[in-house]
């Protein structure tokens, strides 16, 4: 094999430490497939590229960039639900983009832009219910999903009217 291997080992060329190849990430331009540092090192790198105005800068237009946009609500949906983009999207279609209580599309904007539905689940469970609009997304999370709450505020308006 070629230099910088040793026992099953890579030498990191950052940090100088003899590690496991799993500790290296890939790179298909390299000989061997792997990264030159390890993943600690990639990482101490990037944290620091980005406390930089450079690295600020191009972390702001990539978050702008239809890509990055993309990324970032796929990152969000995954973290927050379990659930990835395609998801989402098959959800709405299904919805037919609009939301699942009142049947109307979000028209709710914030400076970013027009906001899409919300993820609808059981704060218990996760289990995931649909997708609402703002507005009943919030009357949902005032009235805390509960059910004897809603039916009195129900009982209070036909009782008004």
């Amino acid at each position: 094999m070629k230099g910088g291997y040793k026992n099953g080992l890579k030498k990191c060329c950052c940090c100088k430490q003899w590690l496991p190849l799993s500790d290296f990430g890939n790179n298909k331009s390299k000989w061997d497939g792997l990264a030159s540092e390890c993943k600690k090192c990639v990482v101490k790198h990037s944290q620091k590229y980005a406390k930089t105005k450079q690295g600020q800068k191009s972390r702001k237009r990539y978050n702008s960039s239809k890509k990055g946009k993309l990324t970032n609500k796929n990152g969000h949906l995954r973290y927050r639900y379990n659930i990835t983009l395609k998801e989402y999207d098959r959800m709405f279609k299904e919805q037919k983009g609009v939301c699942a209580v009142c049947g109307r599309v979000e028209t709710h904007k914030t400076h970013h832009g027009k906001v899409g539905l919300s993820v609808d689940h059981n704060h218990k469970t996760g289990k995931i219910r649909g997708l609402l609009c703002t507005k009943c997304n919030t009357a949902l999370g005032i009235m805390e999903e509960n059910k004897e709450l809603m039916l009195k505020l129900i009982n209070y308006l036909m009782e008004s009217n």
